[in-house]
């Protein structure tokens, strides 16, 4: 027993060694990287409501990576890029509401040269009429989230129009919890399709605040992580992230994930069109789709056997039938951006748009809203 003994606390003493060991190497980091990185806190804060969004009233001008430089950011009182508005419509001031991801955020840009900013411009100049284009665009956002940001925040600034931003690239599976594991809301099928909310734990919003507010540890690893996802993912000869959302006939649970995310937009756009706003939804290309070089690549890394089953405009295809079954508009950026002369000059490499990408996708949201038989812009007023 004696000797038992004595080996047991030999390792916990050996085990408390280590651990001391392991928090003396993390406090030296912790250290380091607030003495020689000047990256600062993170971005975002978790919520119940939606999952996350921006640091509200944030204005600074932190160094994002993908950009290269540092980026002039400010994020209004509810956590969204942009300035704060009143809830309330000026007279002669119609609304519209842009929904998504990172693509609508687009905080590699300045603020001037979002898609956000350049659809207002084009709008006030067009119309002559002073429109108001509200940014609910956060980095990794769902459609899942997108909902709920229609619900909590978008629907009580009484919009005219309701744009959500679908990306092809990776938004199918952000809606599915089984292809990702990124702490934010999901929705379920349940019975007769309808939609389950399975909300982000108020012990996961706490935890994840917490550290991004007081560990540069913390936020710093996650961006490596995602980094080094990201270099993997494109790796030569590898399939790229996207390819499932181009496979015709792909495997499970993709074919749920679809059924999930269509049932998500179709609610969104039927809450927004009972609202008495008008919905467009816009499929965001993925590099593939607009890139030949980059379609030929992947057809070459799914393999000879599987390419036949993989169609360029895959998910386009499925999002004009949803949106013909449900009675709203769909435009696809795919044949604009694929026909651009400057194509391959509208992205930041194989990432997020430029000022190029956001310019040209505002031009071509703009002429289909502008386009006769669709939402006849120049006569919406305060409802």
């Amino acid at each position: 027993m004696r000797v038992s003994g004595s080996r047991a606390r030999r390792w916990w003493a050996g085990a408390a060694l280590a651990l001391a060991g392991v928090a003396v190497a993390l406090a030296f980091l912790e250290v380091a990287l607030r003495l020689f990185d000047d990256r600062g806190p993170s971005l975002f804060v978790k919520d119940t409501l939606v999952g996350s969004r921006y640091l509200p009233g944030y204005d600074g001008r932190p160094w994002i990576e993908e950009a290269g430089r540092r980026v002039h950011l400010r994020f209004n009182r509810l956590g969204f890029r942009g300035p704060d508005l009143d809830l309330e419509k000026a007279t002669g001031a119609p609304r519209l509401a842009l929904l998504g991801d990172s693509f609508v955020a687009a905080v590699a840009v300045d603020e001037a040269e979002t898609l956000a900013a350049r659809l207002q411009g084009s709008l006030r100049r067009t119309t002559g009429e002073s429109w108001e284009v509200l940014s609910f665009g956060v980095g990794a956002y769902s459609t899942a989230q997108s909902l709920l940001v229609w619900r909590h925040f978008a629907r009580d600034f009484q919009p005219d129009l309701v744009v959500l931003a679908f990306y092809n690239g990776n938004d199918l599976w952000d809606n599915d919890e089984r292809l990702t594991n990124f702490p934010r809301p999901y929705f379920r099928l349940e019975g007769d399709d309808r939609l389950v909310e399975k909300p982000l734990s108020a012990a996961q919003v706490r935890s994840s605040n917490w550290l991004n507010r007081h560990s540069r540890l913390y936020v710093w690893q996650k961006e490596r992580i995602a980094a080094l996802r990201g270099w993997w993912r494109g790796a030569e000869g590898t399939a790229p992230p996207a390819a499932p959302i181009h496979d015709s006939a792909p495997p499970d649970p993709y074919p749920d994930a679809w059924r999930l995310t269509e049932a998500l937009i179709a609610a969104l756009g039927a809450e927004v069109q009972a609202s008495g706003a008008r919905f467009l939804l816009v499929g965001i290309p993925t590099h593939e789709q607009v890139v030949d070089e980059y379609w030929e690549a992947m057809l070459a890394a799914v393999g000879s056997d599987d390419a036949l089953r993989y169609r360029r405009d895959h998910a386009d295809t499925r999002l004009a039938s949803l949106a013909a079954r449900e009675g709203f508009d769909f435009l696809p950026l795919a044949p604009a951006f694929r026909a651009a002369p400057d194509r391959r000059d509208l992205h930041f490499g194989k990432g997020h748009w430029n000022a190029n990408g956001n310019q040209l996708a505002a031009e071509e949201i703009h002429r289909r809203l502008a386009a006769p038989g669709t939402t006849a812009l120049g006569r919406h007023g305060p409802r």
